[in-house]
């Protein structure tokens, strides 16, 4: 897992206390269309092995790769007590959003393991099993993207879990 911060420097302003407009220009700038950012892979590979005629994967590694990409704080001045904790509980409540999503890559990561290192599935040809467990396995990944947009459409991005200036 990685994390990537990216710099946003800022005084007490009006933008900073009526909405993440400061903020939403630093991410921006930052390359993001968003305030925090989670991006997760799952990859897989494995081998096969025929045994009475049948072909059933074997040596099964899956991957999860995650990385991050959160704003992090430098002000331009000595801002106030309530502003930092203010933002304090944003950055925070960011963390927990995207922490989420990391986790629906987990559990799709999870899944996909628990699939390939099946035995049940088996087939007279090799490729052809090898097909079918990768089409299973990219499925699962379709759900969980849709299980991602989902998730920020019941936590509104965040601002349930505290993402919101």
């Amino acid at each position: 897992m990685s994390a990537d911060r990216y710099i946003f420097t800022a005084f007490e302003s009006p933008d900073m206390y009526n909405g993440p407009k400061g903020l939403k220009t630093a991410a921006r700038a930052a390359g993001l269309e968003k305030l925090g950012r989670t991006q997760w892979n799952v990859s897989w590979t494995f081998k096969y092995k025929t045994e009475r005629g049948a072909c059933r994967a074997t040596d099964v590694v899956t991957t999860l790769t995650v990385g991050y990409r959160l704003p992090e704080w430098t002000p331009s001045g000595k801002p106030s007590k309530a502003l930092r904790e203010r933002y304090d509980l944003f950055a925070k409540g960011l963390e927990v959003h995207e922490y989420g999503h990391a986790l629906i890559g987990y559990r799709a990561a999870q899944d996909i393991d628990t699939l390939l290192n099946s035995n049940a599935r088996k087939d007279a040809q090799c490729s052809r099993l090898g097909k079918s467990l990768n089409a299973l396995a990219q499925k699962r990944l379709s759900r969980a993207r849709s299980e991602g947009r989902a998730y920020d459409a019941s936590t509104k991005f965040g601002e349930t879990q505290g993402a919101f200036f």
